[in-house]
């Protein structure tokens, strides 16, 4: 991604998380893809890349039409002990593309039994 100078940013640690008092996200996985993008932790501006994940939100992706996605300057601990930014799945109804930076709204928070994984649900504010 890429700010307003064209200078390449981290979709992690440089996106804004509040918008006018609103919670943004980052796109990772657009409905229509069954292609799962995640944050490269490990490459310089943690660009969106395709990783092969057993991970809850690609789970519940599996045979629906969620968009899944990132909150951007957040953390929590993942499978593995891994870090990475705590996931979204936005239950909109519009087509967003990967790397689409919406503003949200949190409508409750989803919970991986085996790992105790968060998952957060958003419907985008339009």
């Amino acid at each position: 991604l890429t700010d307003d100078k064209g200078r390449k940013v981290s979709p992690w640690h440089e996106m804004p998380l509040r918008s006018a008092g609103q919670l943004r996200m980052v796109v990772a996985t657009p409905r229509s893809t069954r292609t799962p993008l995640s944050v490269g932790s490990k490459v310089a501006h943690n660009p969106l890349m395709y990783r092969p994940t057993g991970d809850l939100v690609h789970k519940l992706m599996e045979g629906t039409s969620l968009t899944s996605g990132f909150l951007p300057q957040t953390v929590m601990k993942r499978d593995g002990g891994r870090l990475g930014p705590l996931s979204v799945v936005d239950i909109s109804a519009r087509l967003l593309g990967a790397g689409a930076t919406p503003l949200v709204v949190l409508l409750g928070v989803a919970e991986d039994p085996r790992g105790g994984q968060q998952v957060i649900v958003a419907q985008e504010t339009q």
